[in-house]
């Protein structure tokens, strides 16, 4: 993994989640299989309840000026394609 990022959204039940947006190293091949492989790294290594309910791969995630994560950003990302 490059690089990856995790913001928290409003599930439509109302249920809070997180999502992760990832960049790989090199585009997966099969990306059910990548993020079976994901899932399976973050239960292992942080435990269950920091499971993402939702992956996204992209080039690039959205920085401020300093370089910090724009996690709005992404936010706004899983509320567009809701819509």
């Amino acid at each position: 993994m490059k690089e990856a990022g995790v913001c928290g959204y409003v599930a439509e039940g109302g249920e809070e989640r997180m999502a992760a947006f990832v960049i790989p190293v090199k585009a997966p091949e099969d990306e059910t299989a990548f993020f079976k492989e994901l899932n399976a790294w973050i239960e292992k290594h942080l435990g269950p309840r920091k499971k993402p309910s939702k992956f996204f791969i992209r080039n690039k995630l959205p920085r401020s000026g300093n370089n910090k994560l724009l996690r709005r950003k992404l936010s706004e990302e899983i509320e567009i394609e809701r819509y």
